[in-house]
């Protein structure tokens, strides 16, 4: 279709399917037709990201956060995205955004928790563990 709604439609579906290349070539008309579309180059950071090409990913996270800097779920994906490639640091800097943005998900603290854990920070561990515990995640 060439309607760009539902082609992002299309891509997250296709994307949820782990039809990445499909999600991928639906993202990439939104972004021809509107090249500013943080969210639409977020989906073609994650079809990458799910891919396993995680340069491809850094790069389209990067560029959708350039684009809307208050987009949460992209941020997360960046911090996924820079802790698989073993840039702890990065990643951790990025997860402590994402928890000034938005403190209410849990997913970023258990993040940050094996983060401060593989860099050797105690006291880091110690706290993320207890944001957990009343979630019983801890």
């Amino acid at each position: 279709p060439d309607n760009s709604q539902i082609l992002f439609e299309l891509g997250r579906l296709f994307n949820s399917l782990l039809e990445t290349r499909a999600a991928r070539n639906c993202f990439k008309k939104v972004v021809e037709n509107d090249p500013e579309n943080a969210h639409a180059i977020q989906g073609i950071g994650l079809s990458y990201l799910r891919e396993e090409k995680y340069e491809k990913a850094l790069d389209n996270f990067l560029n959708a956060t350039e684009r809307l800097y208050y987009f949460p779920i992209a941020h997360i994906h960046l911090g996924e995205t820079l802790a698989l490639m073993k840039e702890y640091e990065h990643a951790i800097q990025t997860f402590e955004v994402v928890a000034t943005m938005t403190p209410n998900i849990t997913k970023i603290y258990r993040w940050l928790e094996d983060l401060y854990g593989i860099i050797g920070n105690q006291g880091k561990v110690d706290f993320f563990r207890k944001k957990l515990e009343p979630l019983g995640l801890g």
